[in-house]
């Protein structure tokens, strides 16, 4: 299955390296200061339905001429109302009572935090650390050190495609603990970032980031993040940015089931409990508002490590 994914992922490692070769002008380094963006989406409906969701996602980032810090974090949460109702009476003389209940469908969040320094034009290390919440995935907390250095094989003028290997220390902490993995872990990274301007003052971008992890102590626990953001300038401080991310798990988290001797009907007590695992692939799909502020004016959220 590793060897499946990173063979799906090499087309696009290819494809980027073409296109940040295509470029030929002289570079043309980031504006040294910093720079925030904010992501803020939601939906809000009420009446026969209800439902709520809020996305958050915040970065800023400091430059110099060969140095760049970032700190990063955000969230998604989505609650909804299941509405339930009965009536007590007859036909003709009855009262309705609502016994609807709230509850969350979806809930992520995290935390990240990088340095890389550039010894060369091209070549550079970087540091790193994060922070993951998904409950809803089995994952009750994620704390990750990473360090890696890094080329760049583009010239860094529109384009600008970079490589990276690194190793990461994890403690991790399931819902459900899994038998076959281990709280505290190393792991080998593989990342392949890949961003590009275009538009008016090159306020508009695309960009694109893909890791790899591969657990050094459980085969099985490989992982990948596939994050994109389409980010659309509507001004120097206001944009419209559509996301997408894909994460994949190889040896997801465990979830507890109950068991039953036989479909149960409403209420039915369960005779036992059984573990299974929780779907391998997670994506989300986001259309948000992006706020900015900085020396270069708005370039879009960049994709979380």
């Amino acid at each position: 299955m590793m060897r499946k994914l990173f063979r799906a992922s090499l087309p696009f490692a290819l494809a980027a390296f073409a296109l940040g070769s295509a470029t030929t002008a002289l570079a043309q380094p980031r504006p040294v200061g910093w720079t925030t963006t904010a992501n803020l989406s939601g939906v809000l409906t009420g009446g026969n339905a209800q439902a709520m969701s809020f996305g958050l996602k915040a970065r800023a980032e400091r430059n110099w001429l060969r140095t760049q810090f970032f700190l990063e974090g955000g969230g998604i949460k989505q609650d909804s109302t299941e509405q339930v109702f009965y009536a007590v009476g007859t036909p003709a003389s009855f009262t309705v009572t609502d016994v609807s209940t709230k509850k969350t469908n979806a809930e992520n969040y995290f935390a990240s935090t990088g340095l890389e320094r550039r010894v060369t034009e091209r070549f550079f290390w970087s540091l790193g650390g994060g922070f993951t919440r998904d409950l809803f995935s089995g994952v009750e907390e994620l704390y990750s050190g990473r360090a890696g250095i890094g080329y760049f094989w583009s010239d860094r003028t529109r384009q600008d495609l970079k490589l990276g290997l690194g190793a990461s220390y994890n403690h991790e902490k399931n819902t459900v603990p899994n038998p076959e993995s281990k709280a505290n872990y190393a792991a080998g990274r593989f990342t392949a970032d890949y961003g590009i301007k275009f538009g008016t003052n090159q306020q508009s971008s695309f960009t694109s980031k893909l890791a790899l992890d591969q657990n050094l102590q459980v085969g099985k626990d490989f992982r990948s993040l596939w994050d994109n953001a389409l980010t659309v300038a509507m001004n120097r401080r206001l944009a419209l940015q559509l996301g997408a991310k894909w994460n994949y798990r190889n040896l997801p988290a465990l979830r507890e089931v109950g068991l039953y001797a036989a479909p149960p009907p409403p209420g039915a007590s369960a005779i036992d409990k059984v573990y299974v695992p929780y779907q391998k692939s997670d994506y989300w799909v986001t259309v948000s508002l992006v706020l900015n502020w900085g020396p270069a004016g708005p370039s879009g959220a960049k994709p979380a490590p």
